[in-house]
C-alpha cells in the first residue's frame, strides 16, 4: 500500500506541476480558466486531481512525513531510494502552493519526529533537548522579529504579542472566535454531527468586479478539526479522540525503533494531526488519517511484512 500511494500522490503531484504552468490537463478547470484564475474566476483555490488547495495540503501534510520516514526506517530495501521521487515531487507542490496550514504540519512532523527516528535512549535524549530549544529559539525570533515577516509569521508575532485580527489565518480566527461562542451552547455532547452551518450566522463577504456580484460564503465548519468536534459532537467525544490520539502516540514513540510500520505511520498522522488545527476534515483526505492509525495500532497478533523485512536486514 505504501507503494501504491507513491505512485498515486506522485501522478497527482505531476498534473499540479502542469497545472503551474499554467496547462489544463484533463480539463480539470472549466474551458478557458487555470490554476492562476483561483479566487479571480472562481471562489477558492483548486490543484491537482484532489481540488481544494486547503485538501491537498492535509494529504501532502500525512504523504511528505510517510515518505521521509519510509525512507529513513526500510533499511533493508533497496527500493527505499525510490521513495525520494515521491517525497521531492510533494514537497515541491506544497511549497509552490504554499497553504500555511499544510507547511505548518509538515514542518512540525519532520522536526518533532527526529528524536523518535533515532536509535538509543542517549540519543534520543539529546536529540529531544535540541529539538526543544531549537522550537523555544524558533518562538523567541518569531516575537522578536515576526512583525517584520509577512505571511503566517507576522501574523503569529501579532498574536504573540496580544494583537487579535480576525482577518488572521485567512479568516480562521473570525471563525474560531464565532464557533466558540456556540459551544457554551452544547457542551457536553455538542449541536450535533455537521450541524454548524445551522447554527451560526457568521459569513464572508466579497464583491466581484468581474461578475459585478456581493458574494456571500457562510461557514458550515470550524476550519479547526478539534474545535470542529467539540461543537458537534462536544467535550466527551473530543476527550475521547484525544485519548486516542494519545495512546497512538506513546506506542509511536515506544515502538519506532523496532517497527517500521509504526514508525512511518506515526509520522504521517502527526503531520496531520498539526495541520488539523488549521484544516477541515474531509472525506478526500481524511481517510487516508484514518488508515495510518489503523496500521499504527493494528490487530495483536497480526505481522507485517515490512517488519519482517527490517528484522532481516539486521
Amino acid at each position: 500500500m505504501l507503494w501504491l500511494f507513491a505512485a498515486a500522490i506522485s501522478i497527482n503531484c505531476l498534473v499540479c506541476l502542469i497545472q503551474f504552468a499554467g496547462y489544463n490537463p484533463f480539463h480539470l478547470y472549466p474551458e478557458g480558466m487555470n490554476y492562476y484564475d483561483a479566487n479571480k474566476q472562481y471562489a477558492g483555490e483548486f490543484l491537482g486531481t484532489i481540488g481544494n488547495g486547503d485538501i491537498l495540503s492535509a494529504v501532502l501534510s500525512l504523504s511528505i512525513p510517510a515518505f521521509w520516514s519510509a525512507f529513513l526506517r526500510l533499511t533493508g530495501d533497496r527500493r527505499r531510494f525510490l521513495l525520494l521521487i515521491p517525497l521531492v515531487l510533494c514537497l515541491v507542490v506544497l511549497l509552490k502552493a504554499f497553504v500555511s496550514g499544510g507547511i505548518l504540519g509538515v514542518g512540525g512532523a519532520l522536526v518533532i519526529s527526529v528524536p523518535v527516528m533515532l536509535d538509543g535512549k542517549v540519543a534520543r535524549k539529546r536529540a529531544t533537548v535540541v529539538v526543544a530549544c531549537g522550537i523555544v529559539l524558533l518562538a523567541v525570533s518569531v516575537y522578536l522579529f515576526g512583525g517584520s515577516m509577512g505571511g503566517f509569521l507576522y501574523e503569529a508575532s501579532e498574536l504573540m504579542h496580544g494583537h487579535w485580527n480576525d482577518d488572521f489565518g485567512s479568516g480562521r480566527l473570525y471563525i474560531w472566535r464565532n464557533v466558540l461562542q456556540l459551544v457554551p451552547e452544547h457542551p457536553l455532547f455538542g449541536g450535533g454531527p455537521d450541524t454548524l452551518g445551522l447554527r451560526t450566522d457568521a459569513a464572508f463577504e466579497r464583491y466581484d468586479e468581474t461578475l459585478d456580484l456581493l458574494i456571500h460564503s457562510s461557514i458550515d465548519t470550524a476550519h479547526n478539526e478539534y474545535l470542529n468536534i467539540l461543537v458537534n459532537q462536544g467535550a466527551i467525544a473530543l476527550a475521547f479522540y484525544l485519548a486516542a490520539l494519545a495512546a497512538s502516540a506513546v506506542r509511536w514513540v515506544r515502538h519506532s525503533t523496532e517497527n517500521p510500520v509504526v514508525a512511518i505511520s506515526g509520522c504521517a498522522i502527526l503531520g496531520y494531526c498539526i495541520q488539523a488545527f488549521f484544516g477541515i476534515s474531509s472525506p478526500i483526505s481524511t481517510p487516508f488519517f484514518w488508515m495510518a492509525l489503523a496500521f499504527l495500532n493494528p490487530m495483536q497478533g497480526k505481522e507485517n511484512p515490512l517488519n519482517k523485512s527490517a528484522r532481516r536486514s539486521k
